[in-house]
């Protein structure tokens, strides 16, 4: 076959307008504008089994990093819209490096791009960066010809490297298949399955040698011209690598239009203002492209605005509906500069319009949304609250929520707060200090740590659990009552037969339960002693003070010898698999609380791993054998694990609290340890709760030391 090069370039043009300053100020002044074009129909033609654009996938899914020289990050965008308008910058050297679409071994969502560009700042200067990045995905597209589909009711291609694997059909014509060749591979292997109309299946197989990133390689699945009947011998893949550049259509990737607050409107926060205050407001959108609508949305602006719509877009309403929207106090000034690629609006909101909604205290919400010419939209919201109070009570989140203590919060009414003078408190109370006030607690804010800008916050101890609290915000000036919050603390729960004084037996294996406390404890025991013929005792019984003790063994599974590590875990043994010489287990317990910490007793006695248990990379001949005790907590549903397949991962996004404790010494004496649990989201509750304790760290590989043993007791779920 005759061989032609093409490549698929993907121009990144990242304009930086970076001004630098002197040495003594802290940050200069620049502007950074980020413009991603595509050339090619990759991005035009394609027909991903996604309903979301090519284009809103790549926005979302693109990354732009800025480096000093030395390569430290200084600044870290994971998507497009987050990339600020204006960047600002010290002298010196740096380095803008922008990963756009996704990277992994196949997939039908989107191609994958790469570039960098280093760039300098003196002082006074101005510079222009362009970054380029280039496709790093081979793209591959199925054509099927008229008589293939005439001839065959279904064809399928399979498409892979050897890593990744995608399938086309018939139903998807168009979709285009992203791959990643994995480094020093030129191969991208093929296999046609087609049924014909009397149910007769070809099946053909193929290789594309020297396949190359930044290659479309377009597969067409045609009949050849035989009367041969052997199947797969009447089917062929022709392989064409076409110039992508052939089709012009460009797709620009633009930032969702910018809405942001003038002259101290701050949009992020609650404009508070007094009761007869007036006041103008000033609001600016800016887009990458011509601005189609700026729409605002009020429920009162009809009743207490006078305007003639509680919803309007105020560049495209019709022009006496906007006269008499500038009449009643709102108007808008827009333009767009073709050349700099810029749309500017400009919204004022005149001081007589926020007059008739400051007559009583109330509660204003006006929602704004922009929208550009590529349909890019983005969205905010004006909170405006009308009060003489000096602090508003505000709802508090499930993070702020735990079982013996809480963390209150208001928002401060900066116009009216003077902290040389104000005494902020919050009060709280339980449903009896409903009917007495006397039963209410009062706790002061220390306005030096409780109070950051317009919040106050206060953390309060010593609560129930499980109990419903009500909270108010005080101000020692404030005259108006603010509102009054509630919230419940959570459980406090300890796990079942954690002193491990509960058990029976199975046949010969030892269980971690009894008539007087449920399943919740499992061990590996019951796949060592029934049914299945390991030549071993049980690795994990009880003695005589109750405690648990794990101890690793050698066993003989069938004419084949294997470590089995001591364990013990919250879960069940599920089944054995003989063939494999493993097991099954299920990794978790039904469990909806937040303890902080975990507390147990333990004891441990290791020894030196052997040659014939040892795993390079995780324990080697000679080390020490090592405990290994843990808990996460889950929301999800329970791991499957299965030793060597798949196994417990703590950076699982199942997991929302982990802590783990480890040890390789020897402890000849029962001794109190303590871990505390790190929570990568406190904004769920757990659905499971798993804890593992095991004699040897790296028995699910079949690592470690026989004779290690590791005793453990007490464990107790610490809550705060």
């Amino acid at each position: 076959m005759q061989r032609s090069r093409y490549y698929i370039y993907y121009l990144l043009g990242i304009l930086f307008l970076l001004v630098s300053c002197r040495e003594e100020e802290i940050i200069g002044e620049g502007t950074l504008r980020l413009k991603v074009t595509m050339d090619g129909d990759v991005t035009t033609s394609t027909v991903t089994r996604s309903t979301e654009s090519l284009t809103d996938k790549l926005n979302e899914n693109c990354q732009v990093q800025i480096r000093n020289s030395e390569g430290g990050l200084l600044r870290d965008y994971k998507k497009l819209d987050e990339v600020p308008e204006t960047l600002q910058f010290l002298s010196g050297s740096y380095k803008v490096e922008v990963k756009a679409g996704l990277n992994v071994p196949a997939t039908f969502d989107m191609p994958y791009y790469e570039g960098e560009a280093p760039f300098t700042i003196k002082s006074g200067s101005a510079e222009t960066i362009d970054v380029n990045c280039a496709i790093q995905s081979t793209v591959v597209q199925i054509v099927y010809s008229d008589d293939v589909s005439e001839t065959f009711k279904d064809a399928q291609v399979t498409v892979s490297t050897s890593t990744g694997t995608l399938t086309f059909d018939k139903a998807h014509p168009d979709v285009l298949g992203y791959y990643i060749l994995p480094s020093g591979e030129l191969e991208l292997n093929w296999q046609i399955i087609a049924a014909a109309q009397n149910g007769k299946t070809f099946n053909k197989s193929g290789t594309i040698l020297q396949a190359e990133r930044g290659v479309k390689y377009i597969l067409t699945l045609q009949r050849e011209t035989t009367d041969s009947t052997e199947g797969g011998s009447i089917l062929t893949i022709k392989v064409q690598e076409e110039p992508l550049r052939t089709i012009s259509e460009t797709i620009v990737i633009s930032k969702n239009p910018d809405i942001t607050g003038n002259n101290g409107l701050d949009l992020n926060k609650t404009l508070f203002l007094n009761v007869n205050e007036t006041k103008e407001l000033n609001i600016s959108v800016r887009a990458t492209t011509a601005l189609e609508a700026l729409t605002l949305s009020c429920e009162q602006f009809k009743d207490l605005g006078g305007l003639p719509l509680n919803s309007f877009n105020i560049l495209g309403i019709a022009d006496n509906l906007k006269e008499e929207i500038k009449t009643a106090g709102i108007s808008c000034t827009s333009e767009y500069d073709v050349k700099k690629e810029i749309a500017t609006a400009n919204l004022t909101i005149s001081p007589d319009f926020i007059r008739k909604f400051t007559d009583i205290e109330r509660e204003v919400v006006i929602k704004l949304s922009a929208r550009d010419a590529n349909q890019k939209l983005k969205e905010e919201k004006l909170d405006i609250t009308v009060s003489n109070a000096v602090a508003l009570t505000t709802p508090i989140g499930l993070e702020d929520i735990w079982t013996y203590s809480a963390t209150l919060r208001a928002t401060l009414n900066l116009n009216l707060y003077q902290p040389s003078i104000e005494k902020l408190s919050f009060i709280y109370w339980t449903e009896e200090g409903n009917e007495d006030e006397s039963l209410r607690t009062t706790i002061e804010v220390d306005n030096a740590t409780g109070v950051k800008e317009d919040k106050i916050e206060c953390r309060i101890t010593d609560l129930k659990p499980k109990t419903k609290y009500y909270y108010q915000v005080k101000a020692q000036t404030q005259q108006t009552e603010s509102e009054i919050c509630t919230f419940i603390t959570g459980g406090n729960s300890q796990l079942p037969n954690n002193s491990f004084d509960h058990w029976s037996q199975n046949g010969n294996a030892w269980m971690l339960y009894d008539s007087e406390v449920e399943y919740f404890w499992d061990s590996g025991n019951i796949g060592t002693m029934n049914d299945v013929p390991f030549n071993a005792g049980a690795n994990t019984t009880t003695n005589d003070n109750g405690s648990v003790r794990m101890e690793t063994h050698k066993l003989k599974v069938l004419s084949i010898i294997k470590l089995a590590a001591g364990n013990v875990f919250t879960g069940n043994f599920v089944e054995t698999d003989i063939s494999a010489q493993t097991a099954e287990l299920s990794f978790g317990r039904p469990f909806t609380d937040r303890p902080q910490k975990m507390s147990f007793r333990y004891k441990y006695s290791p020894q030196t791993v052997g040659e014939d248990f040892s795993k390079e990379g995780y324990i080697t001949k000679g080390e020490t054998d090592i405990a290994y005790i843990y808990i996460a907590l889950i929301n999800g549903s329970p791991f499957k694990i299965k030793p060597t397949d798949y196994m417990f991962n703590k950076n699982d996004a199942r997991v929302i609290a982990y802590a783990e404790f480890s040890t390789n010494e020897t402890v000849n004496e029962f001794t109190e340890k303590e871990i505390t649990l790190e929570y990568s989201n406190k904004t769920v509750k757990p659905t499971h709760i798993l804890v593992v304790a095991t004699s040897s760290k790296y028995g699910d590989y079949f690592a470690g030391a026989v004779g290690s043993v590791l005793w453990l007791d007490d464990v107790e779920l610490v809550y705060e």
